[in-house]
């Protein structure tokens, strides 16, 4: 069975990479944003260990012609009931079980794009519906098994089951703050440093510490520091550094006035403030300037920062007026309905 990976988009090439590395005998047969296609060489259960992806499906049946119009909820219903969704669900059960349950319970969850007389969740009962004519299964909107996803798009209708048993954006917290970080985005930016044995790895906004969790599952070891204003913050941090069983120093401190000595950091990696859920862009204003004093005052000559914030002009203006950085690469990212962009900072030849 064809598998597909969901990526955050802007990262599609991150993920080929990783694939290539991890998986090496799954073939990527079609790209889109935000997706890569996956012929059935794919070995699930490194699938499932992939730290670039958000979600890994089993791809099961597609599509077209699906009327726009209102007949088009019972063309999707009675589409349902002839869909075979068996190997889809031989392998969620292999990968994880079902408590010896013959039969598993399920929801249907729908996205929809483009004109229709009909909205997602009349989509999704629909969907539903087939499922139970054919099957029999208990739907369940909470305690579910199996995620069933359909993806209408104009005329277009493809249908997957989630065999990732939550989103890998999550991983590897067990306490998380109001902006934590996206894991797969965290490991993108790890990427983006390219990280060598015995470096100092800096976050000096680490939140959660999700971007130090993530430099550490690299088998390029390093020392790791990260630090934040907020106290609440680094004790998040420190809970998720416990339970992942990682070495990382955590300090109480001001991001613009960090205890650091001059070029003593290889590597400074971080997801900057949006001004949105915290701060605003007038706080942000006066907090990336003396930031990114600091980025060039505690930067190694070789060193490289990456840094993700939704302030795209601002950072820009910053650092293009600043005399000892310069930013080497801009990669644009979609997050929740944003654009955020992450930032490779170098510091300047002298």
């Amino acid at each position: 069975m064809n598998l597909y990976a969901t990526v955050i988009s802007g990262l599609e090439d991150i993920a080929e990479d990783e694939i290539a590395r991890i998986v090496p005998e799954a073939a990527i047969v079609r790209r889109q944003r935000g997706r890569l296609y996956l012929d059935g060489g794919a070995d699930l259960s490194r699938m499932l260990g992939l730290r670039s992806t958000m979600n890994i499906y089993a791809h099961v049946a597609e599509r077209d012609h699906i009327p726009t119009d209102a007949d088009g909820l019972d063309y999707i219903e009675r589409w349902f009931a002839e869909i075979d969704l068996d190997e889809a669900i031989e392998l969620h059960r292999a990968a994880h079980g079902w408590s010896g349950r013959d039969a598993p319970t399920f929801r249907v969850t729908a996205e929809r794009f483009g004109r229709h007389a009909y909205q997602s969740p009349q989509i999704a009962a629909a969907a539903g519906a087939g499922i139970i004519d054919r099957y029999g299964w208990k739907a369940s909107m909470k305690q579910y098994d199996v995620d069933v996803q359909v993806q209408v798009r104009d005329e277009h209708a493809e249908v997957s089951v989630r065999l990732s048993p939550e989103s890998m954006g999550r991983r590897g917290r067990v306490a998380h703050g109001p902006a934590s970080l996206n894991a797969t985005i965290g490991y993108a930016m790890c990427i983006m440093a390219q990280p060598q044995a015995g470096e100092v790895f800096v976050d000096p906004m680490c939140g959660a510490g999700t971007v130090l969790l993530e430099r550490a599952a690299f088998d390029t070891p390093a020392a790791l520091v990260g630090g934040d204003r907020h106290a609440p913050a680094l004790e998040w941090a420190r809970a998720n550094f416990t339970a992942a069983e990682i070495d990382a120093g955590l300090v109480h401190w001001d991001a613009a006035r960090l205890p650091l000595g001059d070029a003593t950091v290889d590597k400074l990696v971080c997801n900057m403030p949006w001004g949105r859920r915290i701060g605003s862009h007038r706080v942000n204003t006066a907090l990336y300037r003396r930031f990114m004093d600091e980025v060039a005052r505690v930067l190694k000559p070789s060193g490289r920062a990456v840094l993700l914030t939704l302030e795209r002009r601002l950072m820009a203006g910053i650092v293009a007026r600043h005399t000892e950085l310069y930013i080497a690469r801009t990669r644009a990212v979609a997050v929740g309905g944003l654009e955020p962009a992450i930032h490779i900072v170098r510091v300047r030849a002298r």
